[in-house]
């Protein structure tokens, strides 16, 4: 079984929603984790989630295209760069990019899109495609 590190405050917000749910105490983490996924308030708080991954409000985001870097945050349910503020992933890079005078057909932006996560005690960036593969992963052991 794969190990994902999350923080005390994740914890804690989990089992609160998980009380708030009225979920069983005895249900092992993963379980509970796979139905707060499914529930649609997971963004009343702010934040963005898509696919079963969750970021919340003010988490950093970066991706590059051709040598230019793009920092954006997401604020209000949405992915924010300077240029372009959506939902969907890949429709806020292409616009990004498209807003800097490149011209580009498709782009796939769970592989583009980085954000700054919580890791080990500390923080790294991840592709959202990854985030998305571990939620998928920890929904199907659930």
């Amino acid at each position: 079984m794969a190990m994902v590190p999350i923080s005390w405050e994740t914890l804690s917000r989990i089992a609160l929603r998980a009380q708030e749910l009225k979920l069983p105490v005895t249900m092992e983490l993963g379980e509970v984790i796979a139905l707060l996924i499914a529930d649609e308030d997971t963004t009343a708080e702010g934040g963005w989630s898509h696919s079963g991954v969750y970021l919340p409000e003010g988490t950093a985001l970066r991706f590059s295209y051709l040598g230019q870097a793009f920092d954006g945050i997401v604020r209000d349910g949405l992915l924010v760069f300077p240029d372009a503020a959506d939902e969907s992933p890949s429709k806020v890079v292409l616009e990004s990019i498209r807003a800097r005078g490149h011209e580009v057909a498709s782009v796939n932006g769970w592989v583009a899109i980085l954000a700054e996560v919580a890791h080990g005690g500390g923080r790294r960036w991840q592709k959202l495609s990854e985030l998305r593969l571990l939620a998928q992963e920890s929904a199907r052991r659930a």
